[in-house]
């Protein structure tokens, strides 16, 4: 997307975009195994490894915090901040991405919530939309790629990205219950 120039919105169009985009990978690496761990031990009823899931959320609100400094501060540099504040789809659409990743550092920067499986489940959550919600902005809400020109993904492709993750979670659900790949959990 940086060369994309002028066809993308200056809330998004930055030198900084891969940086931005490998921060939020790596804290999105973190909610998803958050998210993945809480979910599948609650629907296989086995415990939920909080010590575990406790050290590595603490990390968390530290990979938020730098990608809304080099965020912020980008903008701030660039002068284009005021452009989150005009009320427009692309101005609330930043501003929505960017509450989904302070609601998580806010969350997490409390020992308290990092041993709480609500807590954490809420906050990886909020991260994987925000990482998703990112991208999406970047990619659809930002970029205008000329006059007469539109995109939106269609339904077809809607539904094969939905299909795509229906066979990854269900390829999941069947390696989890016939293969060792969770610990035993005592039982015979």
């Amino acid at each position: 997307m940086v060369i994309s120039g002028k066809k993308l919105y200056p809330l998004w169009q930055t030198q900084m975009i891969p940086l931005l985009a490998l921060i939020s990978a790596i804290a999105m690496g973190y909610a998803i195994v958050i998210f993945e761990s809480v979910v599948s031990a609650t629907s296989l009823k086995r415990e939920i490894e909080m010590p575990l899931l406790s050290k590595l959320s603490g990390l968390i609100p530290w990979i938020i915090g730098l990608y809304l400094i080099v965020r912020f501060s980008d903008l701030v540099f660039r002068g284009q901040l005021g452009l989150a504040f005009h009320g427009d789809l692309k101005g609330n659409f930043f501003l929505l991405e960017n509450i989904l990743f302070i609601i998580p550092l806010i969350i997490l920067a409390s020992p308290a919530n990092r041993n709480s499986p609500k807590y954490l489940f809420y906050s990886a959550v909020s991260l994987l939309l925000a990482g998703a919600l990112f991208r999406f902005d970047a990619f659809l809400i930002g970029f205008n790629p000329g006059p007469g020109w539109h995109y939106f993904p269609s339904f077809q492709e809607t539904m094969i990205t939905v299909g795509i993750i229906s066979i990854e979670i269900a390829a999941y659900m069947v390696f989890v219950k016939r293969l060792p790949v969770l610990p035993s959990t005592g039982h015979a």
